[in-house]
C-alpha cells in the first residue's frame, strides 16, 4: 500500500520519491505540449481546479474545485487521489505516493529545498511565480501554519444560515465552486487559504485559484490538508464525517484516471483512505496528536449566534493598505459587557461579504484590542483571514460555465458572500483575567508580510456575535 510521507523525511532518506515526482511531472508536461486536451497532462489536471481558458469540449470538467462549503475536503481528496495515480503511472514508479509538507513543524516551515533550486531546464519543481521570500528560504510565519484552532472544533459542518464555526464548512444543497452565502470551514481558512496566500504572494500562482494547481507545491500542500483531516478524525470525542448527509455522501464529481478515462466519485467513496483509496500516511500508526486547545463550547450545527455589535451597516469596508483598524458599534453593548462572564459564552468575529476583483496576494492577521491599546500584541491575535478564492461575482472566472454536468460549475447566486468566522473567546477571556476587558474594543487588521494588497479587498461588514 503506498504510504504518503513527510517530504522532509524523504529528503533525509535520499529523496527517491522526489525524483519520481519530477519525472512524472516532466512526462505530464510533455503530454500537455503534445496535446493540450490530454486529460493526463499537467495543464489539463491544473485546469480541473481552475483556469481562465475556455474550451467548449472540456469546460464541464474544468473550474470545478469546491471551496467555502463542506465539499471542500472531500472534493480535494478525490482530486489529489487521481492526480497521484497519474503521476505514479507517468513516473514508472509503481510505489509512488504523494509527499506532504508538514509546515506546522517548527523546523519544517521553509519551502522544501528541491522546490527552491533556481530555475533551470532540469528542475520542474521550481517556479518563479511565488512570493520571493518563500523561494529564498524564509520560513512561513508560525501564526499561518497553526491548525490547532481548526482541529479544536468537533462539528464537521454548520447548517446554512448559521455563523457558528465548524471544522469542515457550511452545508450546501449542491456543488458550487465558490459556495455563497456560506461560512468557510476553519481548516479551509487556516492553514489552507492562508498558506496559499503566503506562498503565492502578489501575482503568484498559489494565490489564484485559476493558477494554483500549476505550482508543484500545491499538491504537497493539499496532501497535508488531507492528512490533517485524518488527524482530526483520530482525535475522537465526537468528531466524525457527515455520513448522515445524503448530499455530501452521494453527489458525484468527475475526474480522469491514469488511462485518461473519466471516473466518478462521491463522499461515500473516500471515507477510508486505506480500504477505499489504497493509501495511508506515515504518521497514522503513531498515537494521535495531543488534543489541541478546545474552545469553551462546541456549538451544534444548528446553533444561532447572537449579534451584539458591528461596523456601520451599509458602509462597505475597503482595504487597500497593509494595516487598518475598526471600532465596533454596539447593538446591545450593555448586554454584551455583562453577559460575557456567563460560563461557556463564546465570542465570534464574523467578516462578512468578503470579495475582491483580483487576487490581492495578502492575508490579514486579526487582533482584538481593548480600548486604550494603540498597537496589536501577540496576546491580541485572534486568527488570520485567508483571502484565497474569494473573487467577486462580477469578476468570477467561471460564471460563464455554470450549469454543466452535475452542477459542478455553479459559482453561487452571488459570489460576494464569502464569510470567515474567527473565534475570539480565548483572547477576550485572557483580557478579562488581566483586568483589561471593558466590553469596548477595536479590531486591528495587519497583513502577514506587511505588504499592501494588489487589489482592493472589500468587507460588507465586520460583526461580533456571542454564542
Amino acid at each position: 500500500m503506498p504510504t504518503r510521507r513527510n517530504i522532509y523525511n524523504i529528503l533525509e532518506d535520499g529523496g527517491s520519491t522526489i525524483a519520481s515526482y519530477r519525472r512524472g511531472m516532466e512526462v505530464m508536461k510533455a503530454r500537455s505540449r503534445a496535446n493540450s486536451n490530454d486529460p493526463t497532462g499537467w495543464i489539463f489536471q491544473a485546469n480541473i481546479h481552475g483556469t481562465s481558458e475556455n474550451n467548449p469540449t472540456f469546460n464541464q470538467f474544468w473550474n470545478v474545485c469546491q471551496h467555502r462549503s463542506f465539499f471542500f475536503l472531500s472534493w480535494h481528496r478525490m482530486y489529489i487521489y487521481f492526480f497521484e495515480r497519474i503521476v505514479r503511472s507517468a513516473s514508472g514508479d509503481l510505489n509512488f505516493a504523494l509527499p506532504y509538507w508538514n509546515y506546522s513543524q517548527p523546523n519544517q516551515r521553509v519551502l522544501p529545498q528541491p522546490f527552491r533550486i533556481p530555475a533551470d531546464s532540469s528542475n520542474t519543481l521550481y517556479v518563479s511565480q511565488r512570493r520571493t521570500q518563500i523561494n529564498q528560504g524564509t520560513p512561513l510565519p508560525a501564526t499561518s501554519v497553526d491548525y490547532s484552532r481548526a482541529l479544536s472544533y468537533v462539528n464537521f459542518f454548520t447548517n446554512t444560515g448559521s455563523f457558528a464555526p465548524s471544522f469542515g464548512g457550511g452545508v450546501v444543497s449542491r456543488p458550487m465552486q465558490f459556495a455563497s452565502p456560506n461560512v468557510t470551514g476553519q481548516l479551509e481558512n487556516q492553514p489552507h487559504n492562508v498558506i496559499h496566500g503566503d506562498i503565492g504572494g502578489p501575482g503568484g500562482w498559489m494565490s489564484d485559484p485559476r493558477l494554483a494547481a500549476r505550482d508543484p507545491i500545491f499538491w504537497l500542500h493539499h496532501c497535508n490538508i488531507d492528512r490533517l483531516w485524518e488527524q482530526w478524525l483520530r482525535l475522537g470525542q465526537g468528531r466524525s464525517n457527515p455520513v448522515n448527509n445524503s448530499t455530501w455522501m452521494d453527489v458525484k464529481f468527475s475526474f480522469f484516471d491514469e488511462n485518461g478515462q473519466k471516473q466518478e466519485m462521491s463522499g461515500k467513496d473516500i471515507l477510508d483512505t486505506a480500504s477505499q483509496l489504497n493509501y495511508v500516511y506515515d504518521d497514522m500508526l503513531t498515537p494521535p496528536p495531543p488534543t489541541p486547545p478546545t474552545v469553551s463550547l462546541i456549538a451544534p450545527a444548528s446553533a444561532s449566534p447572537q449579534l451584539v455589535g458591528s461596523t456601520s451597516k451599509g458602509e462597505v469596508i475597503r482595504l487597500t493598505t497593509s494595516a487598518a483598524s475598526f471600532s465596533i458599534s454596539p447593538v446591545a453593548q450593555t448586554a454584551f459587557s455583562t453577559a460575557l462572564p456567563v460560563a461557556n459564552q463564546r465570542v465570534l468575529l464574523a467578516f462578512e461579504g468578503i470579495e475582491y476583483d483580483n487576487s490581492p496576494g495578502v492575508n490579514y492577521e486579526v487582533y482584538l484590542l481593548p480600548n486604550g491599546q494603540s498597537a496589536p500584541k501577540e496576546e491580541n491575535y485572534v486568527g488570520t483571514i485567508g483571502l484565497f478564492a474569494m473573487e467577486s461575482h462580477a469578476h468570477s472566472h467561471t460564471g460563464e460555465h455554470s450549469g454543466h454536468e452535475h452542477g459542478n460549475h455553479d459559482t453561487g447566486e452571488n459570489n460576494s458572500q464569502a464569510t470567515v468566522v474567527l473565534e475570539a473567546t480565548q483572547v477576550v477571556e485572557a483580557l478579562r483575567q488581566r483586568g483589561e476587558w471593558s466590553g469596548q474594543f477595536r479590531i486591528s487588521l495587519v497583513t502577514t508580510y506587511q505588504d499592501q494588497p494588489v487589489s482592493e479587498v472589500r468587507f460588507k461588514q465586520i460583526s461580533v456575535y456571542t454564542l
